[in-house]
């Protein structure tokens, strides 16, 4: 009898595959957060770097850059709101011009206490408020010493202070030179007579008379940076050119890094 012999069936090969399926919560999307979490890490620590170092130069080119810049507008004749206002302007940002500190700010309402203070302690010029006008400037703070009908600073049409005028520029200095500060100084004439001769002498003059005047009340010598005339150039009111507040002195206190070196004569 003849044997069968039974082959054993082979078994089926399953291969199994699996669908990979793009955007899944395992995409790319958390290395986008990871990246702008490092990012962010990397200038939160370069920026507390920048604040240890004592470098205060760098220091203040840093706040220059996240601060405001006071605009270089009139504060007013005198009265509380006008140096509000001016105060306020100092955190505002003016379009084209580079940020300045907050400190600034302060800075104003300080001289302007400090100089209004020192000239209504006298019975002579505690009516300042109409001759003097303090702003927030570029460069510093901007006093501005302005003629007016009823008191007028200089002799008309002379470099010659009258006694008002000199007792108005005595106490500045004196104030001034306490404080150590910086000065430059601008000399400024009306629009009569137009751009002539006449103007730039007179504005270079009573400039000049400014300077003597206030460094012999105690503002050192060195600290004048310039002493400059402008004649009618530059107005306070160009809608009225013969109007007597044209006629001014202007001392800007100036910033530390704004001050002009004093060039020393050679030998």
């Amino acid at each position: 009898m003849t044997e069968i012999t039974t082959l054993p069936v082979p078994r089926p090969i399953i291969i199994k595959r699996r669908k990979i399926i793009a955007g899944s919560h395992h995409g790319g999307a958390w290395k986008v957060a990871y990246a702008d979490f490092v990012t962010a890490m990397m200038a939160f620590f370069l920026l507390l770097w920048l604040l240890s170092s004592p470098d205060k130069a760098r220091l203040k080119g840093i706040a220059r850059y996240f601060s405001p810049m006071p605009p270089a507008a009139d504060a007013g004749t005198g009265t509380g709101s006008d140096l509000v206002s001016a105060v306020r302007n100092a955190a505002e940002v003016r379009p084209g011009r580079a940020p300045r500190e907050p400190a600034a700010a302060v800075n104003v309402r300080s001289i302007a206490n400090d100089l209004r203070m020192a000239l209504r302690a006298s019975p002579i010029t505690m009516g300042i408020d109409d001759n003097l006008r303090i702003a927030a400037d570029p460069r510093g703070t901007r006093i501005e010493l302005m003629d007016t009908r009823a008191r007028p600073l200089f002799r008309l049409g002379t470099a010659e202070p009258n006694a008002y005028g000199l007792l108005v520029i005595k106490a500045i200095g004196e104030r001034l030179g306490a404080r150590g500060a910086r000065i430059a100084i601008e000399g400024h004439s009306d629009g009569v007579g137009g751009l002539t001769d006449p103007n730039w002498r007179l504005s270079m003059d009573r400039a000049n008379v400014a300077r003597r005047l206030l460094t012999d009340a105690g503002v050192a010598a060195g600290r004048v940076s310039e002493v400059v005339a402008f004649a009618n150039t530059r107005l306070a009111f160009p809608d009225d050119p013969a109007r007597p507040e044209n006629r001014r002195i202007s001392v800007i206190v100036l910033d530390e890094d704004d001050a002009m070196p004093v060039m020393k004569p050679s030998a």
